[in-house]
């Protein structure tokens, strides 16, 4: 059975545990189901569920976005960053390949089956899980990401798609948002980094089932 938290109990934990109003972080979970990003399960409001993956995008937005109208795309642009890492350059498979939203959702599960007595998953992918001492932290104004256990650091970069046609930033607001979030990691500007650390880890995970 998948492991799932009550969505408006969980959206009140992240409230807490990141000192945001949780009318806030409400309403940029609205836009993160709205957009398909939520996976819901059950019927009526008091049946809907979250995940770990769910739970991690909803801590990527608000890591993440500015405003709600972009808290859809920065989350798919910052969620979808990846780590790829090879043991040797003869390699032809890299020995680590995956996604930051399914690296953080891996840490809160890890840390929910600890607390619950279960037998958690740690591949070692990341650094020892079982120390706590993480460090989650998004520049979406680069997007860049990193999350560090101990002196063990990940890096998620995003990975070489095709960028958007430069223009003005006099000209942003009639382009798709998307292009807008790219746009302005390409361009030399302010750097904005938010971070979590295993205190929020932790009190996500409690309230996990």
């Amino acid at each position: 059975m998948i492991r799932m938290a009550t969505a408006g109990e969980m959206i009140g934990v992240i409230a807490a545990a990141i000192a945001r109003p949780q009318a806030t972080v409400t309403s940029y979970y609205e836009v993160l189901r709205k957009g398909g990003l939520i996976s819901t399960t059950g019927r009526g409001r008091s049946a809907q569920h979250l995940s770990p993956l769910d739970v991690a995008r909803i801590l990527i937005v608000m890591l993440s976005a500015d405003a709600l109208q972009e808290g859809d795309a920065v989350t798919r642009l910052v969620g979808q960053l990846w780590h790829t890492s090879f043991t040797s350059e003869d390699d032809a498979e890299p020995a680590i390949d995956i996604q930051f939203e399914n690296a953080l959702a891996r840490i809160i599960a890890f840390e929910a089956d600890q607390r619950r007595g279960r037998s958690p998953v740690d591949d070692g992918l990341l650094g020892n899980l079982a120390t706590h001492n993480v460090q989650v932290r998004v520049t979406a104004t680069h997007l860049t990401a990193e999350i560090s256990f101990g002196s063990v650091t990940t890096e998620f970069l995003a990975s070489s798609a095709e960028s958007p046609p430069v223009t003005h930033p006099s000209e942003w607001n009639e382009i798709p948002i998307r292009d807008r979030l790219i746009l302005r990691a390409m361009m030399e500007g302010m750097s904005v980094t938010r971070s979590i650390d295993n205190h929020v880890i932790s009190k996500v995970a409690a309230a996990m089932p």
